[in-house]
């Protein structure tokens, strides 16, 4: 039973240390994108809360579809016919 408990153990560190060691080598590139993607989930937030159609439009794609909680659903290709408001 002690031996199972050390090989667990030790089978953690390694995990461990190897995930530490791989975030470090990630490529510039790789950072620039998610650095990229955090920008603009932070614009998202920000123009959602603010009602701002002008952001939405720039950053939803024309094949949008989202499905509300209560089931409705927007399908941003027919929003044409909606208000400039959200």
């Amino acid at each position: 039973m002690k031996h199972l408990r050390l090989i667990v153990l030790l089978t953690i560190a390694a995990t461990s240390i190897a995930t530490a060691q791989s975030e470090n080598k990630v490529a510039p590139i790789q950072r620039s994108a998610e650095r990229q993607l955090i920008e603009l989930e932070r614009q998202l937030s920000d123009a959602l809360v603010k009602e701002d159609a002008a952001v939405l439009d720039r950053l939803w794609s024309n094949d949008l579809v989202f499905t509300f909680p209560n089931g409705k659903v927007y399908v941003r290709r027919f929003a044409h016919s909606l208000p400039r408001r959200i």
